[in-house]
């Protein structure tokens, strides 16, 4: 097919939700809420699922918690080691200090300390309590 034939998708919110599906619920609400300081906003029940959502700027953060457990389990190795979606950005205002709270918390990873990818742009991972990967981005010029 040509790409004219298609119509490009009319947006009704300019950015995307992400859902994350745990069977660790506490530590994962402890890290996102209380960690990182992402609002809670609520707790609602689908069917067979459990979701709690947090506020990540003008997005949301899904947790998803199946009553039946999942047949497996995420790809583990870092965000090289599998193809599909293997990681999060999130830009924050004090990296330094972000990383501190990570390490003093015990149930997240530091997997890379901060490095310069451009000047005054500076990025480090970070993995939650399930092994998910979460680039941290500061801007040093970021208003």
């Amino acid at each position: 097919m040509e790409a004219e034939e298609f119509m490009a998708a009319a947006l009704s919110k300019p950015v995307v939700d992400l859902g994350i599906v745990t069977m660790n619920i506490d530590e994962m609400t402890c890290f996102y809420r209380d960690v990182l300081g992402l609002p809670e906003l609520d707790r609602i029940r689908m069917g067979g699922v459990s979701i709690t959502r947090f506020q990540l700027g003008d997005a949301l953060l899904k947790m998803l918690v199946y009553d039946t457990a999942p047949a497996s389990t995420a790809a583990v190795g870092g965000i090289g080691a599998s193809t599909g979606i293997r990681y999060l950005t999130i830009s924050v205002d004090d990296l330094a200090e972000l990383l501190a709270d990570c390490r003093e918390s015990g149930i997240a990873s530091v997997l890379k300390e901060p490095f310069e990818v451009e000047s005054g742009t500076w990025i480090a991972f970070v993995t939650d309590p399930d092994g998910n990967t979460i680039e941290f981005v500061q801007r040093d010029d970021a208003a």
